[in-house]
């Protein structure tokens, strides 16, 4: 089977916005809130992801790359849950990950003179890209980039989780 495919269908690529607390929460589950009052998720291109469609989950405020996960059920939803409430979610498990204890460093990646990315050209202005943006389709190319970067160890880095203040994340005024 090419490894491109999927049961005949050409695989995707996704880049995930989450939280490294949304990571400790379910760390076997990708999740989008709800449309008001419908079991749609509110952002549209959730609902594309498919079974065997892989995953680079981006921690926001971090500035992490958690991994690189396989998706592996079709999207179901998640009802009253404690801390994702109603939720649309796919089940995931880990396919290509840093060091234990390590994720990878986002902008130490991105900032690496001989690296460039189809979804971030302009790497400067990256944030704008991602902003208010949960979900982006990546290239292969770019997938591919962010997987070598896992697997070559280089970029990692040692984060502690915990929960932080504004305060605390942005610095003093």
């Amino acid at each position: 089977m090419n490894a491109n495919n999927y049961l005949g269908i050409k695989l995707k690529y996704w880049w995930i916005i989450q939280s490294l607390e949304s990571y400790e929460q379910h760390s076997d589950l990708i999740g989008c809130a709800l449309k008001n009052e419908t079991d749609q998720p509110i952002h549209g291109k959730f609902s594309k992801i498919r079974m065997g469609d892989h995953i680079v989950y981006y921690a926001t405020g971090d500035k992490v790359i958690v991994g690189i996960f396989e998706v592996v059920s079709q999207m179901s939803l998640l009802k009253d849950d404690a801390e994702w409430e109603d939720s649309a979610v796919y089940q995931i498990k880990p396919a290509i990950m840093p060091t234990s204890g390590f994720f990878l460093d986002w902008k130490k990646l991105l900032f690496e003179p001989t690296i460039s990315f189809d979804l971030f050209p302009k790497k400067k202005r990256w944030t704008y890209k991602i902003w208010k943006h949960y979900i982006h389709p990546l290239s292969q190319a770019d997938y591919e980039t962010i997987k070598n970067a896992i697997l070559s160890h280089k970029f990692e880095a040692r984060i502690e989780v915990e929960e932080k203040t504004i305060s605390e994340r942005l610095g003093p005024a």
